[in-house]
């Protein structure tokens, strides 16, 4: 693979790395030699100096680890992959193409390396994508191998970290400003990032109340309106009757400040621009009910003030008026 860093031209790389990924097609290698294969490609494509490196080795390491899949488990093995998700390579993306292709490979040849392989996902999860938290890529990319290889999801108080810095991560992402990617962007997060947190809270109701308080905290500190968008694209799948539990909670607490109360509101209604969200509306509207249940109007008056467009927009939510002063 040294002739990737040469200064031969590309159409010469691209021959010589075809011809070592046929070697590995061709007859059974010796375990050491498809290790010292294996080990360069992947150098290669977690630590390459240029994207091209990257691309040519993976044939290398697919044709190689393909042929020789008995020795794959041996290779990449449970500390190899804790390397590789937390000493923070050049190649985040290659990363995350090693370690899915190798599970795929791994699971239909050897189900108990398979299992080790995951927990040790999970259990660096919440560190990768602390690490990588701004881009968006990255974390998406990471969801979807978590999505395809389920055993990978954190478990028990692994889990509850790892939603929370997604969480976290979400509201720092940034909206891209290029029309030909946002499009892609607003569908990606919530059907891909979106649908990983849904799989978690319908399976775990602790997680779901972690995530309630979460939430809540979240939309009562003061933060910018993107934020609250990037947040309402995935809180949408949050369980609704849950939701609605604390939010009716939250706005019969005494402790809540009028201040508090009104910013949670503003930032919900915030949550209302983003496409095709669901269920925010009627918490909205559960909130209103809980703060107007308890009299506290000058809430009700300082949101309409400040938000009267989108209150009119969601304009079913006047009847929750009658219902609570008489």
């Amino acid at each position: 693979m040294a002739i990737l860093d040469s200064n031969k031209p590309d159409s010469v790389k691209k021959t010589v790395v075809a011809r070592i990924a046929a070697a590995g097609k061709d007859m059974p290698q010796p375990p050491e030699v498809v290790a010292a294969v294996l080990r360069s490609s992947l150098s290669l494509i977690v630590d390459g100096e240029t994207e091209l490196m990257m691309v040519l080795s993976q044939p290398v390491f697919v044709d190689w680890a393909t042929h020789h899949s008995h020795l794959l488990a041996e290779f990449l093995n449970e500390s190899l992959v804790s390397d590789l998700l937390q000493n923070g390579h050049r190649r985040q993306s290659g990363v995350i193409w090693v370690i899915g292709f190798s599970l795929g490979l791994i699971g239909r040849n050897d189900s108990a390396s398979y299992v080790r392989l995951c927990n040790m996902v999970g259990v660096q999860a919440s560190l990768f994508v602390s690490y990588n938290s701004a881009d968006f890529e990255l974390v998406k990319s990471f969801c979807s191998l978590l999505l395809e290889h389920r055993d990978c999801v954190p478990q028990n108080g692994s889990l509850h970290t790892f939603t929370s810095v997604l969480l976290q991560t979400v509201s720092k992402f940034t909206i891209p400003s290029d029309p030909a990617t946002v499009g892609r962007f607003i569908v990606e997060l919530p059907s891909i990032v979106g649908k990983l947190l849904h799989d978690i809270w319908i399976h775990d109701a602790d997680i779901v109340a972690d995530t309630l308080h979460i939430v809540f905290d979240l939309v009562t500190e003061p933060t910018s309106t993107e934020s609250i968008l990037l947040l309402g694209a995935v809180v949408q799948f949050i369980p609704d009757v849950l939701m609605r539990s604390i939010l009716q909670s939250k706005a019969c607490d005494t402790s809540l400040s009028d201040e508090t109360a009104v910013l949670a509101l503003s930032h919900m209604l915030d949550m209302l621009c983003w496409p095709s969200t669901q269920n925010i509306d009627m918490w909205i509207i559960t909130f209103m009910r809980g703060l107007a249940s308890v009299h506290r109007y000058s809430v009700l008056m300082g949101i309409a003030r400040s938000k009267v467009d989108q209150v009119c927009e969601i304009n079913h939510s006047i009847y929750l008026f009658p219902l609570q002063l008489h």
